[in-house]
């Protein structure tokens, strides 16, 4: 499977370019600009939509969380294989944390986080989406050990 991973601008452009082409998770909090452009990705094959602000729980009130339910529906996209494309505001944080996620359920979590850092070199991934990924997954014993790797790239 190929995995792309863009911010939204890219990712309309990339969309709109190659019509059927990809399957798409969009990920945008319920009120940003992001979130009012997934309207413009028009032409993709299939499109998930997970509303949920780049924020862990621990931070200022108010904000949309990532749930287990975000990460399934995440995993069971991901899993149908094909051309898939994961973009959230600067396809920076929550679409990289996603995508290793996915990662995570095929390759160990070394092999994944390297293949994150192939696909996209400026990958930060948001620690608590990687947190819920590793529940979803049953692998929270390696939680740390991946924080520490990623930290390491």
């Amino acid at each position: 499977m190929n995995i792309e991973i863009t911010g939204v601008f890219e990712a309309v452009n990339m969309v709109n370019q190659k019509p059927n082409h990809y399957r798409v998770i969009s990920i945008a909090s319920k009120k940003s600009v992001t979130r009012m452009m997934v309207n413009d990705i028009k032409g993709s094959k299939e499109l998930l939509i997970l509303e949920f602000d780049d924020a862990t729980p621990d931070e200022v009130p108010g904000f949309d969380f990532a749930s287990h339910e975000d990460c399934k529906e995440a995993l069971d996209f991901l899993s149908r294989g094909d051309n898939c494309l994961i973009h959230c505001h600067a396809g920076v944080s929550r679409s990289t944390a996603i995508s290793l996620g996915y990662l995570l359920s095929i390759f160990d979590y070394r092999e994944a986080v390297d293949r994150l850092f192939n696909i996209r070199p400026s990958a930060q991934p948001n620690e608590y989406v990687i947190k819920l990924m590793c529940d979803v997954l049953n692998k929270q014993h390696l939680y740390s050990d991946i924080i520490d790797y990623v930290r390491q790239k």
